[in-house]
């Protein structure tokens, strides 16, 4: 049986999670840790007569790339430059150099299931090809605009009944934590309303780079939909229940907004399908919200979002699915090789 290579970090929740249920099916599979690389971990890979990469702090642990047979695409973390490196071209060689040396491993690796595919996970973190991909399978999406012309921005203030959000066109946040029962909040750009007054200030920053405004959508309920594969875990957010996270439900009040299995619509469900689809990624954390009027609308997709704090809430098996899916691709990729070999 081939191994499954999981690419996080040994500290993380989530990992440890899937990986407790991969040891009680008997699933073999390699961490590989490079946080901190170069500068805190060391990676090598070697081609002779077969293609071997190590990945370790230590050093000592070699996996043969040939070995694997399914990646799990968890986190990736960027390159850590040496402080003792000051010099800007220095700093750009190197990071150039240790991007380089990551995106041919993991292009070596290419031929192998991936969840998700390396290339296709990026492609999924583009807010306006999300938009533009919802809108393609029938998804209903906020009115949005993305710019940096003010004039632009105030035209569609008022166009909106002056209720409109802004939100970070690139995800800038750190890890939530979730532990003991508690939901550390990360730091991050929350959205945020905008009034008249918030918009007279922030017009002299619109210039300085695009900033994305959506029609502000009323809500009954916040749905975070989990898709593992083939399978839906959706969560209802009584978001609104508490002024702290009626806006973002991301500024958590758990205590006060409950959060509880949701059934969500076949018609969505088909839809949420062929966008997963038209990306080519297999796991994807949805945020939808779910109207007064019963309406079911699309915000956005994080490939590589959490979902722990969900699973601990609403009882839902997601980390047990994401197990068995890897196992699932892990199984038909050795198939496949014991096929080609008895060619």
């Amino acid at each position: 049986m081939q191994t499954i290579l999981v690419l996080g970090s040994e500290e993380d929740p989530h990992v440890l999670a899937v990986c407790d249920f991969l040891r009680k099916r008997h699933a073999d599979y390699t961490i590989a840790d490079l946080q901190g690389f170069p500068t805190n971990s060391l990676a090598s890979l070697r081609f002779d007569s077969s293609v071997k990469c190590f990945f370790t702090r230590e050093s000592k642990q070699a996996l043969a790339l040939d070995e694997v047979g399914a990646v799990w695409y968890r986190r990736l973390f960027p390159p850590t430059i040496d402080s003792a490196i000051t010099d800007q071209d220095a700093k750009r060689f190197t990071m150039g150099e240790c991007r380089a040396f990551l995106s041919g491993l993991w292009s070596v690796l290419s031929d192998r299931p991936w969840m998700n595919p390396y290339v296709s996970n990026h492609q999924a973190e583009l807010k306006l090809r999300q938009l533009a991909v919802a809108q393609g399978v029938g998804l209903t999406i906020p009115e949005t605009i993305v710019t940096n012309d003010v004039t632009r921005v105030q035209e569609f203030f008022e166009r909106n009944d002056r209720k409109i959000i802004y939100k970070p066109l690139s995800s800038f946040a750190t890890d939530s934590e979730f532990k003991d029962g508690k939901l550390t909040p990360s730091k991050c750009i929350y959205t945020t309303l905008i009034t008249r007054e918030a918009l007279d200030k922030l017009a002299p920053q619109v210039k300085l780079a695009p900033c994305l405004f959506q029609d502000y959508i009323p809500k009954d309920l916040e749905l975070r939909i989990t898709v593992v594969g083939d399978e839906f875990f959706t969560a209802a957010i009584h978001s609104q229940k508490s002024s702290l996270s009626k806006i973002d439900w991301r500024k958590y009040d758990l205590e006060n907004t409950p959060y509880e299995p949701f059934d969500l619509p076949d018609d969505v469900r088909s839809k949420l399908r062929r966008f997963m689809d038209a990306f080519g990624i297999i796991y994807g954390a949805i945020d939808c919200i779910l109207t007064p009027k019963g309406e079911i609308v699309f915000l956005e997709v994080n490939p590589g979002g959490q979902w722990l704090w969900v699973e601990v809430l609403t009882g839902m098996p997601i980390s047990e699915a994401i197990a068995d899916h890897l196992i699932q691709m892990n199984v038909s990729q050795t198939a496949n090789l014991v096929a080609e070999k008895s060619v």
